[in-house]
Parts: C-alpha cells; sequence; structure tokens
C-alpha cells in the first residue's frame, strides 16, 4: 500500500544558487537515483526504513516538496525535512567563510559569482561512503557508472521510476565476485563490501559519528579497511557536514588549485595542503567552490 503523498516548504536563503545545486545534484543524467528537470529534481531516499520519492521545485525563495512512499510512513515529514536540509545544503551557513575570503585581496576572487554556493551533502551517512569507495583512483565519469551498477544490484524501486539507494545490509549481502563480473576491481569490492558489513555487526555506528567530534570521526573513519585519508575526508565533508576538511589528492582540487593559482603544474600533497592553509577554518567550503571553478572552463 502507498501512502498519501505529502507535501512542504523549506524557506529558502535570499540568492540561495538554485541553478548550481541543479547543475550539481544533476550530474550524472543517467542516474538510477536522481533526475533534474528543469527547475526540478526528484531523488530516490529511505525515509524510516521505506524506499521513497523526493520531489522538489526550487523557486526563488522556498522549496516546494512533495514525498511519496510505497508504505504508510511515521514522522516523515521531519526525516523528509532533514534529508533535504542536507541535500541543499542548509545545515551550515556560508557567511563566516565568505567574510573571510573577501577580506583577502588574493582568496577573493574564488567566490566571484558563486556567494551563497553550499556544502552539498548525501541525504545521508552511508550515501557517502558508497561514493567515497567507489571514487577512488577513477574519473568521475566511471565512478557513475559504478554507483548506477552498484544500484541495479543492492537499491531498491521507489516511486517515479527512480531507485533508493543501497543500505548497508544489502551491500553487506554481495559478494566479491558478483561486483567483479561488472568492472569493480576486486579491492574495491572488497572495501565497499567490508564496511557494509562491519556497520551490519554494530563495528562502524554512523549514526554516533554524525555527532562526534571532528578527530574521532576521521581515527575512526581512518581505522576501517580501505579508507584513507582522501577518503575520510571526503565522506567527514559530504556525508557529516564537516567544514574543515581538505581530500588531499582529489583530482577535482588539484586541478582546480591549478587553475584558480596560475600554477604551472598540478601540485602535489604537501603543496596542497599549503595551499588550503589561508581557508582554515573553511577548507570544506573552499574546496566546494575549487570544485566549480572546473565547470567554468564549459
Amino acid at each position: 500500500m502507498h501512502a498519501a503523498p505529502l507535501s512542504f516548504d523549506l524557506a529558502l536563503p535570499p540568492a540561495y544558487p538554485a541553478a548550481r545545486v541543479l547543475g550539481y545534484l544533476g550530474r550524472d543524467p543517467n542516474s538510477l537515483t536522481a533526475r533534474v528537470d528543469g527547475t526540478s529534481f526528484a531523488i530516490g531516499l529511505w525515509i524510516g526504513g521505506v524506499p521513497a520519492l523526493l520531489r522538489v521545485d526550487l523557486k526563488p525563495k522556498r522549496a516546494r516538496a512533495t514525498l511519496e512512499a510505497r508504505a504508510p510512513l511515521v514522522d516523515a515529514g521531519i526525516q523528509a525535512r532533514d534529508q533535504l536540509w542536507r541535500l541543499l545544503g542548509l545545515n551550515r551557513d556560508p557567511a563566516p567563510f565568505e567574510r573571510q575570503v573577501s577580506a583577502s585581496p588574493e582568496l577573493a576572487p574564488l567566490i566571484g559569482g558563486r556567494r551563497g554556493w553550499r556544502i552539498l551533502q548525501t541525504p545521508d551517512p552511508f550515501d557517502g561512503l558508497t561514493w567515497a569507495i567507489l571514487g577512488q583512483q577513477i574519473n568521475l565519469a566511471f565512478a557513475f557508472t559504478l554507483r548506477r551498477r552498484l544500484v541495479e544490484r543492492a537499491g531498491v524501486p521507489a516511486p517515479g521510476g527512480l531507485f533508493a539507494p543501497p543500505r548497508a545490509e544489502a551491500v553487506a549481502n554481495l559478494e566479491v565476485e558478483e561486483l567483479a563480473r561488472f568492472q569493480f576491481s576486486r579491492r574495491k569490492a572488497e572495501y565497499l563490501i567490508g564496511v557494509a558489513r562491519r556497520i551490519v555487526a554494530g563495528e562502524l555506528d554512523l549514526d554516533r559519528l554524525a555527532t562526534a567530534p571532528a578527530a574521532e570521526v576521521e581515527a575512526a573513519l581512518l581505522a576501517v579497511r580501505g579508507l584513507g585519508p582522501w577518503s575520510a575526508h571526503y565522506v567527514m565533508m559530504r556525508a557529516f557536514g564537516f567544514e574543515d576538511c581538505v581530500p588531499v589528492g582529489d583530482s577535482g582540487l588539484v586541478r582546480g588549485l591549478a587553475k584558480f593559482f596560475s600554477l604551472s603544474e598540478r601540485p602535489d600533497a604537501a603543496v596542497t595542503r599549503e595551499l588550503m592553509k589561508p581557508f582554515a577554518p573553511y577548507r570544506s567550503w573552499a574546496t566546494f567552490h575549487l570544485w566549480q571553478t572546473l565547470g567554468d572552463e564549459a
């Protein structure tokens, strides 16, 4: 039995960068979990353990959302608002970062034309962890391909023809050989299935980490096989919303730094850390802006 659709509004800050947000959410036009259409997007997600579809129309001052689910839900409105809040980056305020950067003539151009840009987060921490492992050592286009193949095997159909993303329980039931048949490296498959099994076994509590200090979160993630400094900082930034992360080794970050600072070559890890120092304690914000500078080339 489907639940009756639930609609609600979410106020948006002045000059919210809706077009840029829609562009980011629609980076994979073949995504099985998200779809962008004009000023609207739809995304499959989990609400109270039930696969659901959230349709969102971004207006100048508000987001109009409609939630559809395959079964009756409890506290659906609260959970849907929380996930949409994260997706739209509304749980962090860019103003302190923008004031700091604006005070430096050298750094101020980074936010030119992008004031109000946000740190967009994944709907839930496991989704961010999945993205981090899938994206290791490959380009974004292939990461999208692997994500679609994972969704086909471990996602659950949601209303509207999309899927709710894979949960830890479903990924834990996969086998390395199964994913290897679909171009996952054996190591990547081992990491992904291994972390899912740790979560199911209660050895990695993502809900607890969501409210833990940054140092504790980083240590917990680095203790997981397959998660190095890049993966840990990516998860901390995209899944938990920490504002001072540097995913050292990220190809987009090094290309963004090389472009912004007019470098003759891409910076190595040590130079990356040095170049990012002036942005502390808001280096996650700087990372998101540097990623966006690459889109400006088109």
